[in-house]
């Protein structure tokens, strides 16, 4: 539930009512407010140890595995995640390629971006001709956006 919960908030999609029925997993409210439906998990709290439903947990496993990796990089709900960030990033309008890149570390990851990250994020998403440089290329910030949220700053607490 963190990990789509903060996916959610750093998109700006995150819904931060308190209370009221539970939803369904599409809904922008946090994941404890999720239905658990025993016959159609939802694949990515599935994935993240979720509790099923079935029994009371005491205290849930911690796994770490390859289908997690995997189904945050090509799942359908990470990169929708990052689809939002970076149309938020866009929203900004700083005029400055710099200056949104760097929102975009800062919301990930709650910190600037170092010079190194900064200088490959924007050879990354730099455009392609002169006459597009006052304006970010759509596709190569979502590809960024989604990096950053698939990154171990983003996922793990040191």
């Amino acid at each position: 539930e963190e990990i789509r919960d903060s996916m959610l908030f750093v998109s700006g999609e995150l819904d931060h009512r308190i209370g009221g029925p539970s939803v369904d997993d599409k809904s922008p409210r946090r994941g404890l407010n999720v239905k658990i439906r025993r016959n159609s998990p939802d694949p990515l709290l599935s994935a993240f140890d979720c509790a099923n439903g079935l029994k009371s947990v005491a205290q849930r496993n911690v796994t770490t595995t390859p289908t997690q990796a995997l189904l945050l990089f090509n799942g359908d709900y990470s990169l929708g995640r990052a689809e939002k960030l970076g149309e938020r990033i866009q929203g900004l309008e700083t005029g400055d390629l710099g200056e949104a890149l760097s929102s975009a570390f800062r919301l990930a990851w709650g910190r600037t971006p170092s010079e190194v990250e900064l200088k490959r994020a924007l050879a990354f998403v730099a455009p392609a001709t002169d006459q597009e440089k006052s304006t970010l290329n759509r596709e190569r910030l979502v590809d960024l956006c989604h990096v950053l949220l698939n990154s171990n700053e983003f996922l793990y607490v040191d």
